[in-house]
């Protein structure tokens, strides 16, 4: 039987190491693997500043105008004067009104874009469900709520970074937005506007590198804006036998990863603007100053003497499947529902979480968990 059956609201059902290794076999798993190998097919060639020559959707739309409004709350919630210098209180406040007013907005902007691209119809199912929706809305927001850090432990990873996944994810199986939407969601909604905000989190509210791996690690909190962004400078198919791709499009001082060694293109604003592995690597190296490149980001550095773009992808997706898809630390916060089920837990209740336990946020004590095993990502071996 299905581990949500009956119920809207997402729970969480990796408790153990088995666990995990039935999620890496499951459905879910595969979805989220082919969202994000969706999204950087999708961007490969495409410059952020074109996206709307290409079209954006009236949902999409709506969607990225959120992320203006979570980062207009940052203005309205200063950070308190506190000793401790990483993890600002008021992040707590500012995540209470995440909770209080995110889910009517996800709802109010796929209503609004809905009713805009005429289906209408189709847009009474994304009401709350107190106004007669059905549920979509309240279950999608679930992930939603996840993807801006914890709100008590004031950390933010990897694991919050692929809730942003999981939410596009639950938004796809339900119907509000579809693959033609693929490429918007990556550059308008992921690095426009849901970066824009969790990195002004990061920075306000300091918050802590959820099981950070140190100057080891590939970066502090993200991983996805390398992925994707590494895939926008890939070169495109063509379906020309005699020239198969093409990277006429790519500016000349991009040919290659080592790029971002050379002088001038971290401080070039069309770079900067237009390529998101490029904004990363400048976001990087502009919070952690007094070392060189390499010292205060080795993983990063070597990753820039890649002969090619396509190698960094490949490089960069095994690690993702490996270091944040793949460790324990990371999934064990996933939540399941109808949209994303737990599809492993079957009807003799092999996997079953104790159902008491497995409500959103409420599962093992992370107190349990040993010191810096939380979200993160490193180096391969």
């Amino acid at each position: 039987s299905d581990f949500c059956l009956g119920t809207m609201e997402p729970r969480r059902a990796i408790f153990s190491e088995f666990q995990l290794r039935l999620f890496q076999r499951s459905a879910a798993h595969q979805a989220l693997v082919d969202l994000v190998t969706e999204g950087a097919k999708a961007v490969r060639g495409v410059r952020a500043s074109s996206i709307a020559e290409l079209g954006i959707s009236p949902v999409v739309q709506h969607l990225a105008a959120l992320f203006t409004d979570f980062d207009r709350w940052i203005d309205e919630i200063p950070p308190l004067q506190q000793p401790m210098r990483f993890g600002n209180r008021a992040f707590c406040e500012w995540h209470r009104r995440l909770q209080a007013e995110g889910t009517r907005k996800v709802s109010s902007a796929l209503v609004q874009g809905m009713h805009e691209a005429g289906a209408d119809a189709e847009a009474e199912r994304f009401r709350l469900r107190e106004e007669g929706g059905e549920g979509l809305v309240e279950e999608a927001s679930a992930y939603l709520l996840q993807c801006f850090g914890h709100h008590v432990r004031i950390d933010y990873g990897t694991g919050h970074e692929t809730s942003f996944v999981m939410w596009w994810l639950s938004l796809r199986r339900a119907g509000a937005i579809t693959e033609n939407d693929t490429a918007a969601m990556v550059l308008e909604v992921f690095a426009k506007g849901y970066l824009g905000v969790v990195r002004r989190l990061q920075l306000v509210y300091m918050l802590e590198p959820a099981g950070s791996h140190g100057v080891w690690g590939l970066d502090d909190f993200h991983c996805l804006p390398f992925l994707w962004g590494a895939a926008q400078l890939c070169a495109t198919e063509t379906g020309d036998e005699a020239a198969p791709t093409d990277t006429s499009w790519r500016p000349r001082e991009l040919a290659e990863p080592g790029c971002v060694r050379q002088d001038g293109v971290l401080d070039h604003e069309g770079f900067v603007a237009d390529w998101v592995y490029i904004a990363a690597i400048k976001h990087v190296l502009t919070i952690k100053t007094g070392a060189p490149f390499s010292e205060v980001a080795p993983m990063l550095f070597d990753i820039s003497g890649l002969p090619s773009w396509e190698r960094v992808l490949r490089g960069l997706v095994r690690l993702y499947l490996g270091e944040v898809l793949g460790k324990f630390p990371v999934v064990q916060h996933f939540v399941f529902g109808n949209l994303i089920p737990a599809d492993w837990v079957n009807a003799e209740g092999e996997g079953q979480p104790n159902r008491e336990t497995a409500r959103l946020g409420q599962g093992p004590r992370d107190q349990q968990r040993p010191a810096g095993e939380h979200e993160g990502i490193s180096g391969p071996e």
